[in-house]
């Protein structure tokens, strides 16, 4: 991810305490065509060439609507024309997916970017597709987790992405799933955790999450065995390997955006808290 996103590399900075990350998964599975039809690539405009390389993930919401991070919009050119969105395909070079501009970014109004420490604050932006996503067998939005109140410790999650499969190596030409712990929040005390992020854990035999999984959508399965976005992978609370088992992942969860995500789109969300 360091070389392909030279021009964000002030969002990937490897800091003592903090590692803001943007795509990567160590020995993990690979989906088939159609498994996680949320998932969204975002891709950037590159201005030398005017080609699309590989930026953040997110998650479909709404035929119209990806859920993401603040900062991975935060482009040195931060406007829709700059920023794309790759549904439906499981192969980062976009086979048999649909591209889509956009026509707004919407990032939450209280935002602040990462300080000194790595930290940022309500990381959590709204991408509105210039036109409707054709759902079908590989593209679906996901229902979003509703209760802010509901205990996560030790639910087994899942994470997606195209990142990096080692530390030192580029991003997968294939989508990958981790298998994410949700853990104790003190262990990401470090980075001055909050109610809004998830903490979880995660080990190399299962995949782990490593530079350029910004964005990358974490879930969990219902009862009736449907997906459910709990959050998006912000950053890991270790410097150093990615290989590292004592690395913590941070999310922004979703659940404490709701009243902002359906007031923002207009979207009249299903409450889904039962799981």
């Amino acid at each position: 991810m360091l070389i392909l996103f030279s021009q964000l590399f002030y969002l990937c900075v490897l800091l003592e305490s903090v590692s803001p990350i943007t795509n990567g998964n160590f020995r993990p599975d690979e989906p088939a065509s159609g498994d996680y039809p949320f998932h969204a690539l975002l891709l950037q405009r590159i201005e030398l060439t005017n080609d699309w390389s590989p930026l953040c993930s997110g998650g479909l919401i709404h035929p119209q609507w990806v859920l993401t991070t603040a900062h991975c919009t935060q482009t040195p050119n931060s406007k829709p024309s700059e920023i794309r969105v790759s549904l439906g395909s499981i192969h980062i070079n976009g086979e048999n997916s649909q591209t889509h501009d956009l026509q707004r970014i919407i990032v939450h109004p209280n935002y602040t970017s990462m300080d000194n420490t790595g930290i940022g604050l309500n990381d959590i932006a709204l991408l509105e597709l210039n036109e409707a996503a054709k759902l079908g067998p590989r593209v679906q939005p996901i229902r979003l987790h509703m209760n802010d109140k509901q205990l996560l410790f030790e639910k087994m999650a899942y994470l997606t992405g195209f990142g990096k499969t080692s530390s030192h190596g580029s991003l997968s030409s294939r989508m990958r799933k981790a298998a994410m712990h949700i853990t104790d929040s003190t262990k990401c005390a470090l980075v001055n955790y909050a109610d809004s992020k998830i903490c979880a854990t995660s080990f190399l035999a299962e995949g782990k999450p490593c530079t350029g999984d910004s964005g990358d959508p974490l879930f969990i399965t219902s009862k009736n065995n449907k997906p459910v976005l709990l959050g998006f992978l912000i950053y890991i609370t270790q410097s150093g390997s990615c290989e590292n088992d004592n690395n913590n992942s941070v999310f922004t969860r979703v659940s404490s955006y709701v009243p902002w995500i359906a007031t923002a789109t207009g979207i009249n969300l299903k409450i889904f808290s039962n799981i």
